[in-house]
Parts: C-alpha cells; sequence; structure tokens
C-alpha cells in the first residue's frame, strides 16, 4: 500500500502542476526568440542548467541500445541532477526554474502580483524537485500554453504490476475524470500511459501522463493542453525519456 501511495503522489503531483501553463505570454511573444524573452536558447549552458532544464543541444542526450532516436532538430532539456532528459519540438521553450530566471521572465511577459505569486508557487514546486519544464508558446489559447514538465522520485518499491493502479488513483486524487490507461515501453522499460481531462480555473484541461519505472526511480511526464489542444508530438516527447 505504501509503494502505491508513493507513485500516486507522484503522478498527482504532476498532473496537479498543469496551471503552470498559465503563464500569460502574449500572441506578440510566440515568435520570439527565446534568448530574449527570459528562457535559455539551444546550446546556453550555465553552472546551474541541469536543476533548472536549460535546453542542449539533441545531440548531447544521453544515449543507449533501447533508446528511440531523437528527431532531428529538437532541444534536449535536462540532465544530471534531475534524473531525467527528455527532446522536445524545435519550437518548444525550456524554461528555467532557478528563482532568479523565472521572476524575469514573468515580469518580461507582464505577469505581476498576486498571478506572478500564484504561478511561481507552482513553478517552486517543479523546482523542488529537480523537474524540467518547457512550453511551445506558439500554441498559446487564453493565456495558456501547452507544456510539460517531467520529475523523478525514489521508487519506493512500487512495482510494474501496480503501477496502473497508482496512476488511475493519483489522476482521480486530483479531479481528473475519462483517464484511461494503456501499456507503453519508454527508455527501455516497461512504462503507463494515461489520458484525462482536468476542469481548472483555467478551464478545461486535456493531458497525457507517462509514468515509466526505471532502475531505481519512477518518473513522471506530464503533456498538458486546453482540451482539444492536445499536441500531436506528445509521445514523440515522450519516446525521448532518457534515465540520466
Amino acid at each position: 500500500m505504501a509503494r502505491r501511495a508513493l507513485a500516486s503522489a507522484a503522478v498527482a503531483l504532476g498532473a496537479a502542476l498543469t496551471l503552470t501553463g498559465c503563464l500569460g505570454i502574449s500572441k506578440s511573444d510566440a515568435g520570439s526568440d527565446p534568448a530574449t524573452t527570459g528562457a535559455s536558447s539551444p546550446g546556453t549552458s550555465s553552472p546551474d542548467a541541469s536543476s533548472s532544464g536549460t535546453a542542449s543541444p539533441a545531440a548531447s542526450s544521453p544515449s543507449g541500445p533501447d533508446d528511440a532516436p531523437t528527431p532531428d532538430g529538437w532541444k534536449t532539456v535536462g540532465g544530471p541532477e534531475n534524473q531525467l532528459a527528455l527532446a522536445v519540438p524545435p519550437t518548444w521553450t525550456p524554461i528555467s526554474l532557478t528563482p532568479g530566471d523565472l521572476a524575469d521572465r514573468l515580469n518580461q511577459v507582464g505577469i505581476q502580483g498576486a498571478d506572478q505569486t500564484a504561478i511561481k508557487q507552482g513553478l517552486a514546486t517543479l523546482q523542488d524537485r529537480h523537474a524540467i519544464y518547457a512550453l511551445d508558446p506558439k500554441s498559446i489559447i487564453d493565456g495558456y500554453a501547452t507544456n510539460v514538465n517531467g520529475l523523478c522520485q525514489t521508487t519506493g518499491g512500487i512495482t510494474p504490476d501496480l503501477l496502473k493502479t497508482a496512476v488511475n488513483s493519483g489522476l482521480t486524487r486530483v479531479g481528473a475524470t475519462d483517464v484511461t490507461t494503456t501499456d507503453m515501453p519508454m527508455a527501455g522499460q516497461q512504462g503507463v500511459r494515461a489520458d484525462y481531462r482536468l476542469r481548472t480555473g483555467a478551464g478545461v484541461l486535456e493531458g497525457r501522463q507517462y509514468e515509466v519505472i526505471g532502475p531505481d526511480r519512477l518518473c513522471v511526464i506530464t503533456v498538458t493542453a486546453r482540451e482539444g489542444h492536445l499536441p500531436s508530438e506528445a509521445d514523440a516527447i515522450a519516446s525521448t525519456l532518457r534515465f540520466t
């Protein structure tokens, strides 16, 4: 029971952070150079690049015999301090979760006061978990951007046969509806893909979450969008998962 509860908590956290897509980015920012809007551009490196989800060239991502090929031009997000790495499409923008960078980003897009505080609290949770985060600025609908977050934790001894039960429990815990699960291998391991809908203050969101048990950790990847706008690349993003 404790093992399932730990996995369920990780699933719930990933889904609960769907509102981190509410960055309030205006349409005019969609075509901006990420380097000028407070996010890291491909190839940028810094001392906290791994923990903040800074992008690096896709060619530098960890690889192994069971890895799916990374599409040309995709950006790698994450590294050893995150315990995982993903690749996202070229038009997506990795968001640095370091406090100073995050505050600058929110100020630049005009989010201040209570709105900024709420968003920073959500993203701070991701930072505390050494998570990675990226969004698609060209997908913005009514202030919400399609986004992905990824985080890992110790498995707590969870086994593959208990994973689907934990996934359903975790998503139900945060109010998700229409939950469906299916098996999906990732990074050479058996995983679970869950589709769901979540009614929030930002409207109805559509989520697709991926859970996979690695050698010593459980990793959860959550892609979220406005209902009806889940990106066709969601499975491809999850398939680039690497344990780091």
